[in-house]
């Protein structure tokens, strides 16, 4: 009986392990304004919004500003980086997932 246990406990830490490698991490945004914390590096804002067409704007505070771009014409305003551990503003048109490897 202990041999099966220990079995049944490996295959279910084993497949917790495999999932988190599989299956991404998940934002999810709704339409309107979203306040989130990045969780891990995110890349450029000119990227995301070319990944995920329904952001609109993504902003956040800098020391004595906002920092902001929007999705139009090609994008207008600063292209910065979405950085871990910061906190951000996206504007969507409709709901919708950020996935994360």
């Amino acid at each position: 009986m202990k041999k099966i246990l220990m079995i049944l406990f490996v295959l279910v830490v084993l497949s917790g392990i495999m999932n988190a490698e599989i299956f991404p991490e998940k934002i999810e945004l709704y339409e309107g304004k979203n306040n989130f914390t990045a969780f891990s590096d995110l890349g450029y804002a000119s990227e995301l919004v070319t990944m995920y067409p329904e952001i609109e704007t993504i902003s956040y505070k800098g020391s004595n500003e906002t920092i902001g771009y929007v999705n139009v014409f090609g994008g207008i305003g600063v292209d910065f980086l979405i950085e871990e551990n910061k906190t951000y503003e996206i504007n969507a048109r409709r709901n919708f997932k950020i996935y994360i490897e």
